[in-house]
């Protein structure tokens, strides 16, 4: 709770979601949603379908590393960084939203801070 209400927006991460992966169904499954995240990108995702393979959320749940995109936005683009939770043992995603605010931070990295923030997830959450 400490985390999403003040370290994430501190972070400069106003809008998010965590994704857990369903393990029967093989889908992501937005469990924790916070801020006013971009609502295309918050839904269920099923791994195993074709329309899973382009989503950027399925995407990031395969890849090391996490992805960063830009996508149209209602009044701006809008810059999102996801990455898996967990590497051996995958539970989900986080995507977080990069804010105005640190986007626009002289010097300011936002992977470096997303990365810092996954790895603290992954860590409270027990995961290798």
């Amino acid at each position: 709770d400490r985390v999403i209400k003040d370290v994430l927006p501190c972070a400069g991460f106003e809008n998010g979601c965590i994704f857990m992966l369903e393990p029967y169904s093989l889908s992501l499954v937005p469990v924790l949603k916070f801020g006013k995240p971009n609502s295309e990108a918050i839904h269920t995702i099923k791994l195993s379908s074709p329309s899973g393979e382009n989503d950027p959320i399925a995407t990031a749940y395969r890849c090391t590393a996490p992805i960063k995109e830009e996508v149209p936005g209602i009044d701006a683009p809008i810059t999102f960084i996801a990455g898996a939770l967990g590497n051996t043992q995958k539970a989900g995603v986080l995507y977080l939203e990069v804010s105005d605010r640190l986007d626009s931070k002289s010097g300011a990295d936002p992977m470096l801070f997303f990365k810092a923030v996954r790895q603290c997830l992954i860590d409270c959450l027990g995961l290798a």
